[in-house]
């Protein structure tokens, strides 16, 4: 396990196989969603298209390869940690149903 410092000074943890990949671009941290000061902060980089806007690229997509419409759990809830064990792909709709049932047991310890 290696760490990839963030340019916010936050660091990732990642595996020894993909750290170099990774390594080699600027990281920062990125809010998505609607109400961005709630949002989780991925980390993310920034990757420029020819006479196209930037897209932005969530560093736990690109270590799973992950297609669009498809999305990545991170199964312990820690954003900030992207290692292949940690990380699943997964349909929105199953990702979802896992969040709420994580956020429930955080509460309540019951559902």
């Amino acid at each position: 396990m290696k760490m990839i410092k963030l340019s916010s000074g936050e660091e990732v943890r990642v595996d020894d196989k993909d750290y170099d990949n990774l390594n080699a671009f600027k990281w920062h941290l990125h809010r998505s969603g609607n109400f961005k000061h709630l949002g989780k902060p991925y980390a993310a980089r920034s990757q420029a298209r020819k006479g196209e806007h930037p897209v932005t690229i969530r560093m736990h997509r690109q270590i799973m390869n992950c297609p669009k419409g498809m999305d990545v759990d991170h199964l312990d809830d820690d954003v900030l940690n992207n290692q292949r064990h940690n990380l699943e792909r997964t349909t929105h709709k199953e990702n979802m149903r896992r969040t709420h049932k994580k956020k429930c047991m955080r509460i309540s310890n019951v559902c």
